[in-house]
């Protein structure tokens, strides 16, 4: 039997045996793949499934390329793949050799193949037909590695054969200078020295490499255990590699309440910081919108519109009946937008209407339809900025800039928030087209805008707020080196830092935000966090990382320098929590479960804390979205707008009630505060162009069925008046005239003494 050079650097193996040609693809150690072949060779197991054909010759390419373990703890350069080195024409034909299971050639394939589970399962079978494993292998992987079989025609050509020989020769000598290139680069790598070069050295001895009969079965035995060992350890050392070093400085202990040392609250004159001669909801409310922000909004509103309708218009357009808007206008339009928020219609102009269903004075009485449109839409907030090229890259909160930075500066100075505080985000909805517009599933209104907002934890009042433009907000927070989320939670508490001139605070938050590096750069300027924290995150402990699995009401916690605390606790789920501030003592709760049934368990201290003051923005959004001027808008910048428009309201009403709790009153209703301050808002701006046809109404009935006494008298002129009771001019000779009247009625109305007086000041029918 005559046999190709088998290049055992190859990655692509190829093994040539009587009339076929096996090509095993697949990435395997040198040591094994060279003891493989020469076994191969010396058993003479050719696939049962190739027919003879003759001089001709069959190439099989079976299995498939595979990363194992074993080839990238030793083969760490790529070779390119060869051609295969063809047989000459004449060989032996040998018949199919059946192996047994327990065989040496068995294990040695599956050495060489690998290890792992799906080269065990692939191995398992007889390989007495490799064709069929192979196609196997093939239909599940789903790989270029399919069967190829091409028959040459016979008498080739000896030019070809002279040829191959010359290449297989000169990629025999290119082989063995890389397999020494290869063994000094494993040297230096110090990958197992001496192991490696003893194998380096019976891979290149002639007596192991050459394909005689006298092959060392006790050898073969050696190898393999030598690579099942290696194998062994490199995947132990794969698996516990990634996890030591979080593990560094956790330990698995329980913490007590007292262990980490708490930082004193150091801020003084906490909560409202404004004057306490303050009593309406009108003067509150202007602590945020104070008449210089709205005396620049106007300003900015009549110089848009002077922009705009420079034009030619129509003969019946409603801009041919504009006048600059005046301040009271100004807050009599918010105080509409307000009563809008509370009375919900689908069509704007359906608050003008005069249909008896539709109809709501308030509206009509303060603005005309058209005029409530026309300020409605030349808003503007923000004046462009001036001597700048019109290829200057303009901010995307150019539109609201002033705005927002007047009312986040406003907040901060109107009220120092206490101890606990939270942050979390909140979303202005809108579905326009806006390249920061976010999505979160999770959140009430899913679409808009996201504002990240810092919030009391008591009050629920909303002291900071950073609205994200994308790439231009991530770019202006500071600490580059860090992920966004812990960023933005850096810029939002040395905001708040910065107006309060103390420490201390203890900071709760999501998932989101929690981190163990956050959590540390806190500590250095003073400020201890707590909150719910995701399992991957870099710097946890490795038990954490890999999952925890733990029984109902089973607390596991982690500590780390007395300075942070990771703890583990499974209710329903598992819940895993963050904290400079708490141990990992629990306390006794109870709960109602089903059918009205008390349960009592024990519950960690953290949890419960987290849990009641964890809600601060979200109470906080709920005021704001509870009467919200909703209207679609194709303007983002308007959206944005009336939402700081809300929460000046909800700041004003939490300010407001502080104080009449302070002064022994009752608190009022959000809703409450809400009606009494857009009446003020609109003060005594009327709408005085409308005009009133057809006969007055009937409000007098109020006046004739007061009870009080009314009074008789005569006309002194001669003219007459038509009797309120009896008269009636639609009929034929109905008119009843009279020179008495009512002098106490508003209407004076003509009356006949006796029973029409009677029955006009007593019956609600009178006619």
């Amino acid at each position: 039997m005559e046999a190709a050079h088998i290049s055992p650097e190859l990655p692509m193996r190829w093994v040539i045996s009587a009339d076929r040609t096996v090509e095993i693809k697949e990435e395997v150690t040198e040591l094994g793949c060279d003891q493989a072949n020469e076994r191969i060779l010396q058993e003479e197991t050719p696939p049962s499934s190739v027919t003879e054909r003759g001089t001709g010759m069959t190439l099989v390419r079976l299995g498939r390329r595979e990363e194992s373990e074993m080839a990238s703890s030793h083969i760490k350069e790529e070779t390119p793949e060869l051609e295969p080195v063809l047989a000459k024409e004449e060989v032996t034909v040998l018949g199919p050799v059946h192996l047994e299971e327990k065989s040496p050639v068995f294990d040695l394939l599956r050495s060489c193949f690998g290890s792992g589970p799906t080269s065990q399962k692939s191995l398992s079978s007889p390989l007495s037909d490799p064709v069929r494993h192979c196609r196997k292998r093939q239909k599940k992987t789903k790989t270029t590695n399919s069967l190829i079989v091409s028959d040459q025609r016979e008498g080739g050509n000896n030019q070809i054969d002279h040829l191959q020989t010359e290449e297989s020769r000169i990629e025999q000598t290119e082989t063995e200078t890389h397999r020494e290139k290869l063994a000094q680069s494993r040297q230096r790598e110090s990958l197992q020295p001496e192991e490696l070069a003893q194998m380096m050295d019976e891979a290149e001895s002639p007596d192991e490499s050459g394909l005689d009969d006298d092959f060392d079965q006790s050898s073969d035995e050696e190898a393999v255990n030598f690579l099942l060992n290696e194998d062994s350890e490199e995947s132990e050392k794969c698996d516990h590699e990634p996890d030591t070093q979080p593990e560094e400085g956790w330990k698995q202990a329980p913490v007590s309440a007292d262990a980490f040392t708490k930082l004193p609250f150091t801020v003084r004159n906490k909560g409202f910081q404004g004057s306490t001669t303050l009593r309406t909801e009108l003067e509150f409310f202007q602590l945020f919108f104070t008449d210089a922000l709205c005396t620049e909004i106007v300003n900015e509103t009549n110089r848009h519109a002077s922009v705009k309708l420079t034009g030619p218009r129509c003969h019946n357009s409603i801009w041919n009946s504009w006048k600059p808007v005046t301040l009271p206008e100004m807050k009599a339009f918010f105080g509409v937008v307000l009563n809008m928020g509370l009375n919900v219609k689908t069509d704007i102009k359906e608050y003008f209407s005069g249909e008896w269903p539709d109809r709501m004075p308030f509206f009509k009485d303060v603005f005309k339809r058209s005029r409530f449109l026309q300020i409605f839409w030349m808003l503007h907030l923000c004046p462009p900025p001036t001597q700048v090229p019109q290829t200057a890259f303009v901010s995307r909160g150019q539109k609201v800039r002033n705005v927002v930075s007047y009312i986040d500066s406003k907040c901060r100075e109107l009220f120092i928030p206490g101890r606990d505080i939270c942050i979390d985000e909140s979303t202005v909805g809108f579905k326009g087209r806006i390249i920061f517009k976010c999505y979160n599933p999770q959140k009430p209104t899913k679409w808009g805008m996201r504002v990240f907002v810092l919030a009391d934890c008591e009050t629920g009042y909303v002291s900071a707020i950073v609205p994200y433009f994308g790439s231009p907000t991530t770019d202006s927070l500071p600490r580059p080196d860090m992920q966004f989320s812990s960023r933005i939670v850096l810029h939002l508490c040395k905001t708040l830092l910065r107006t309060t001139n103390g420490h201390g605070f203890h900071l709760f938050t999501d998932r989101f935000y929690t981190g163990y590096d956050l959590a540390m750069e806190l500590l250095k300027i003073k400020i201890h966090l707590t909150g719910t924290i995701m399992a991957n995150r870099r710097g946890l402990p490795a038990p954490v990382k890999q999952g925890l699995k733990l029984k109902t009401n089973e607390p596991v916690s982690f500590s780390k320098d007395n300075k942070v605390m990771v703890l583990g606790w499974k209710d329903k789920r598992l819940v895993l929590m963050l904290s400079t501030f708490h141990g990992s003592d629990c306390e006794k709760v109870q709960r109602t479960i089903k059918r009205g049934a008390i349960e009592e368990l024990e519950k960690p201290s953290v949890i419960c804390d987290y849990t009641s003051k964890m809600g601060a923005v979200d109470r906080a959004d709920h005021y704001c979205a509870s009467y919200a001027f909703s209207r679609k808008s194709v303007k983002w910048w308007r959206k944005m707008f009336f939402w700081l428009l809300e929460v000046a309201i909800v700041n004003s009403a939490i300010l407001f009630n502080l104080m009449k709790v302070e002064s022994g009153q009752l608190p009022v209703r959000h809703k409450t505060f809400r009606k009494a301050l857009l009446v003020q808002l609109v003060g005594n701006v009327r709408n005085t162009g409308s005009r009133k046809r057809g006969r007055p109404s009937s409000v007098d009935r109020e006046d004739r069925l007061n009870g009080k006494t009314h009074f008789l008298a005569k006309k002194e002129s001669k003219s007459t008046k038509d009797c309120t009771v009896c008269s009636d001019r639609k009929k034929k000779g109905g008119r009843r005239e009279t020179v008495w009247f009512c002098k106490t009625c508003s209407r004076k109305p003509g009356l006949h003494p006796g029973d029409c007086f009677e029955r006009f000041h007593t019956m609600d029918k009178y006619r």
